[in-house]
């Protein structure tokens, strides 16, 4: 998944591992604002990624701001979320 440094994807691992290090539970929060429709498929790919990285606990925010296409990006969320445990 292409990224630019600050996403979970770069840097969940590290922070997961420091959380349990120090006796913490960690948390990652998913946010999808300012999400193109072109993104989407990148978003299936890098998800799954995210959740294998096992947070403690998961917040999924859903803000709608200049979503391209609301219902395929709530279908592909879900889909991955509902596969979370």
């Amino acid at each position: 998944m292409e990224s630019q440094g600050k996403s979970l994807v770069d840097q969940g691992r590290r922070f997961v591992e420091v959380a349990k290090a120090n006796g913490k539970k960690s948390l990652f929060l998913i946010e999808n604002h300012n999400l193109p429709a072109r993104d989407i498929d990148l978003m299936n790919r890098g998800l799954p990624e995210v959740l294998a990285l096992k947070p403690d606990q998961l917040a999924y925010y859903y803000y709608p701001r200049n979503i391209g296409d609301p219902e395929r990006n709530m279908a592909t969320i879900a889909r991955h979320l509902r596969a979370f445990k």
